[in-house]
C-alpha cells in the first residue's frame, strides 16, 4: 500500500521527471550522432577516392611492362615500397596531427596525392615511379593516420563504434571500386588515360576536404601536446609503451595483419589454383582463376564493408570487448574453413567469412583505441597504423617460405592458433602504465 501510494504520488512525479530527462538525453545523443555522421562521411569518402589510383596501380601495372618500361621483379619492388616507406612515418605523423592539427595535414596527403597519381600517367621507368610511390606512401600515411584521428575526434563512448564503422565501409568500398575501374579505365582507354582520371578523382576528394571537412582536434589537445623530440618520437615506435589498453589493441591489430589479410591477401590466388585448377565455372561462363580470384577478393571487400557500420552499432550495444571476442571466434572458424575446403562454393564462402571477420575486427579495434586515447589520438593512431602495416608486411613473406615447408592449409591453421590466442590475450589484465600516451 505504502508502495502504490507512493507510486500514485511523489513517485509518479519522479518516475515522469526520470522519462523525460530519459527521453532529452536519447534526443541529444541522437542529434550529435546525426551531426557526427555528417562530419564523417566527407572523410570517408575523400579516403576512398584518394586511394582509386594505387589500387588500380596492383591491379594493372604487372600488365603494363612495356607502357611503363618495368620489369617484373621492378613492379614487385614498386607495389611494397610504400608500406616500407609508412612504418617509420606513421608514428610521426600522428605526433604531428597532435601538434599541429588534422585538416592541414590530411589536406596535404591529398596533394602528394593527387600528385603521386598524376606521376604514374607520365612515368617511364624505375627511378620516376620509384619516386611517385615514394610520394605515395608518404600520401597515404598523412591521408589513413588523419582520417582515423578525424573520426575518433567526431566520436563520443556512445556512438564510437558506429562513427568507425561507417569511415571504416567508404576505404572498404575504395578497396572494392579502385581495382574494378582502374582495370577497366586500362582496357578502354589505356593506362596513362586511366591513371590521369584517377588523378582528377583524388582532386576531387581534395576538393571535398577543403570545403566540406573542418579541423577536428579538440581544444583540450592544444594545451597537452607538448614538444616533438627524438625520444619522443623512438617511444612511440615502441609498441610496448603508453596506456595498456592502447597497447594490447596494436599487438592485436599486428598479429591480425600479419596472421589475417597478410596471408589471404598473398595466398588467396595460390590456394583457389592449388584446389580448383587453372579454369573454373563463374556466372555462367568459364574463367580464368586469375579472373575469379579477383571477383572474390572484390567481394571481400563489399563484405567488410557491409559489416563495417553493423560491427560498431553491435560494439555501442554490447561493448567493444565481447564483440571482438566473437569476431575473433569466427575468423578461427572462417580461416580453418578455407584452409581445409575443396569445393568452389565453399572456398567462396569462407573467403567472405574471413572479410565480416577482418572488417569488424579493424573496427572494433580502432574504436577500443578511441576509449582511452584522451588528448594524443594521433599519436595513437599512429602507431595504430605502423603496427597494422608492420604486421601485413611481414605476413605474406612468411607464408611464402612456409608454405613448401609445411603446405598452405597448415599455414591457415597457424592463422586461426593466432587468432585464439588474441581472443584470450583480449581479456588478460595488464598493469595500467600511464592513463594517457600524453603522459609519458
Amino acid at each position: 500500500m505504502c508502495f502504490l501510494s507512493w507510486l500514485s504520488g511523489k513517485g509518479s512525479a519522479d518516475f515522469q521527471v526520470f522519462l523525460i530527462d530519459s527521453c532529452r538525453y536519447n534526443k541529444n545523443t541522437m542529434q550529435h550522432f546525426n551531426s557526427a555522421q555528417k562530419r564523417v562521411l566527407p572523410i570517408g569518402l575523400s579516403v576512398a577516392l584518394a586511394l582509386f589510383g594505387d589500387l588500380s596501380l596492383f591491379t594493372v601495372l604487372v600488365t603494363q611492362l612495356e607502357v611503363t618500361r618495368l620489369t617484373l621483379v621492378q613492379v614487385g619492388i614498386l607495389l611494397s615500397i610504400h608500406r616500407f616507406i609508412r612504418i617509420p612515418l606513421n608514428p610521426l605523423v600522428g605526433l604531428l596531427q597532435d601538434h599541429l592539427g588534422r585538416r592541414i595535414l590530411f589536406i596535404i596527403g591529398l596533394v602528394l596525392a593527387v600528385v603521386s597519381t598524376f606521376l604514374y600517367s607520365v612515368s617511364a621507368g624505375f627511378v620516376p615511379f620509384l619516386f611517385s610511390r615514394i610520394l605515395w606512401g608518404t600520401a597515404w600515411a598523412l591521408i589513413n593516420v588523419g582520417g582515423r584521428t578525424m573520426t575518433l575526434d567526431l566520436s563520443t563512448p556512445s556512438n564510437r563504434g558506429r562513427l568507425t564503422g561507417i569511415y571504416n565501409t567508404f576505404v572498404w568500398l575504395g578497396f572494392a571500386v579502385g581495382p574494378a575501374l582502374g582495370g577497366r579505365l586500362t582496357d578502354t582507354i589505356g593506362f596513362r588515360s586511366a591513371m590521369l582520371i584517377c588523378a582528377a578523382i583524388a582532386a576531387v576528394a581534395l576538393l571535398i576536404t577543403v570545403f566540406l571537412v573542418s579541423e577536428t582536434r579538440p581544444h583540450s589537445n592544444l594545451a597537452a601536446t607538448g614538444r616533438i623530440t627524438w625520444r619522443t618520437y623512438l617511444n612511440r615506435l615502441n609498441p610496448f609503451s603508453g596506456n595498456r589498453e592502447i597497447m594490447k589493441a596494436q599487438i592485436l591489430l599486428a598479429v591480425f595483419m600479419f596472421a589475417g589479410d597478410g596471408v589471404v591477401l598473398s595466398t588467396l590466388t595460390l590456394l583457389l589454383r592449388e584446389r580448383l585448377g587453372g579454369v573454373v565455372p563463374f556466372l555462367g561462363s568459364l574463367v580464368g582463376i586469375a579472373t575469379f580470384s579477383g571477383s572474390l577478393f572484390a567481394m571481400r571487400s563489399v563484405a567488410a564493408a557491409l559489416i563495417s557500420p553493423l560491427a560498431g552499432r553491435l560494439a555501442d550495444r554490447f561493448g567493444k570487448k565481447p564483440m571482438l571476442a566473437g569476431f575473433f571466434l569466427l575468423a578461427i572458424v572462417s580461416y580453418l574453413m578455407i584452409g581445409f575446403s575443396r569445393t568452389q562454393a565453399a572456398l567462396a564462402v569462407s573467403a567472405v567469412l574471413t572479410a565480416f571477420s577482418g572488417g569488424a575486427i579493424l573496427v572494433l579495434l580502432m574504436a577500443l583505441i578511441g576509449d582511452h586515447t584522451h588528448d594524443s589520438t594521433g599519436a595513437a593512431m599512429g602507431k595504430f597504423a605502423m603496427m597494422g602495416d608492420l604486421g601485413s608486411s611481414i605476413g605474406p613473406a612468411l607464408a611464402m617460405v612456409l608454405i613448401p615447408l609445411i603446405g598452405i592449409s597448415r599455414v591457415y591453421s597457424i592463422s586461426a592458433i593466432l587468432f585464439l590466442l588474441c581472443t584470450v590475450f583480449l581479456f588478460i589484465p595488464l598493469q595500467s602504465q600511464a592513463e594517457s600516451l600524453a603522459q609519458e
